[in-house]
């Protein structure tokens, strides 16, 4: 593997990892942490979209309230080393939980993400999304069962997601069960001050695997993790109207842990970006979804 990493000029907040068809650079400060820029070659233009982020951690929650958004808590960098950046923060009352997320570069296509937390209180149903914003040539796509409970490989379809008058202003969730469903409704997504919903969306059917993926002619980016730690996948719709909410945001969220926590409990869940060029097709996304559950 041949790649060279360094901190990009004038600006210690940025990480460069350099590979001979890829570019990735890490950001680590409160405006934009995570993935802020990536590109390959024969894959045109920039698949991150400014000013956001790639893998980004998120909303903090917990038993029916939003604790804290990790963008603007304070955290800092611990490690950068060759391929690899550590981002830690520190348990805030607010926030019982240390928790720390390490980005590792595997190769020009593969980038892995882990999130580990140590909770310092009791924590019911505590969740953690990771958000990524995409250009908007990219279109959000996700794999579900063409038949409620069906699991097997061969039941899988790729669905691309698309704008429809009856769900036109929300997101979808993909949860990974009826548990899962109901976690998302008990008021989490509330705001605390009016009772008013922060991001509305629409639940179901429940993800057949949790990927979501984002595409465009030239190649695709798939975003995976395992279901033990996947409560919900949520993703935008492709749509003609640009100035439609939703579509502004091109977004794809994967929402980690959905447990009970008891002080001392740790937790670690990891996410594998997968950036493939041509057209995006199912047998190949089940392939790189099998070849990562077998690396946990």
């Amino acid at each position: 593997m041949m790649y060279e990493a360094h901190e990009a000029e004038n600006n210690d907040n940025r990480y460069t990892i350099e590979f001979p068809e890829s570019r990735l650079i890490l950001g680590a400060d409160q405006q934009r942490h995570g993935i802020v820029s990536l590109q390959m070659q024969e894959i045109s233009g920039e698949l991150i979209r400014e000013p956001y982020f790639g893998l980004n951690v998120y909303r903090l929650m917990s038993s029916g309230k939003l604790m804290g958004v990790a963008r603007y808590e304070p955290f800092r960098v611990t490690s950068f080393a060759s391929n690899r950046l550590v981002l830690e923060w520190e348990a805030q009352d607010a926030h019982p939980c240390n928790m720390v997320a390490t980005y590792e570069a595997i190769n020009e296509s593969v980038l892995d993400f882990t999130l580990s937390v140590e909770a310092l209180q009791q924590l019911e149903s505590y969740e953690v999304s990771i958000s990524s914003y995409f250009d908007f040539s990219w279109e959000p796509f996700a794999v579900i069962s063409s038949w409620p409970g069906k699991n097997d490989d061969a039941d899988m379809r790729l669905i691309k997601m698309e704008d429809h008058p009856y769900i036109k202003g929300y997101y979808f969730c993909l949860p990974r069960d009826q548990k899962a469903a109901h976690i998302r409704t008990d008021g989490r997504w509330a705001d605390a001050a009016t009772g008013q919903m922060i991001a509305h969306h629409v639940i179901g059917p429940c993800y057949g695997r949790p990927i979501a993926i984002m595409a465009s002619q030239e190649g695709y980016v798939v975003q995976m993790t395992d279901p033990e730690h996947c409560l919900a996948i949520d993703v935008t719709y492709a749509s003609p109207d640009t100035e439609d909410d939703i579509m502004k945001h091109n977004a794809t969220y994967l929402n980690l842990f959905g447990e009970n926590l008891q002080p001392g409990d740790k937790r670690s869940a990891r996410i594998r970006q997968v950036l493939c060029k041509g057209e995006v097709n199912l047998s190949d996304v089940l392939d790189l979804y099998h070849e990562f559950l077998d690396s946990l």
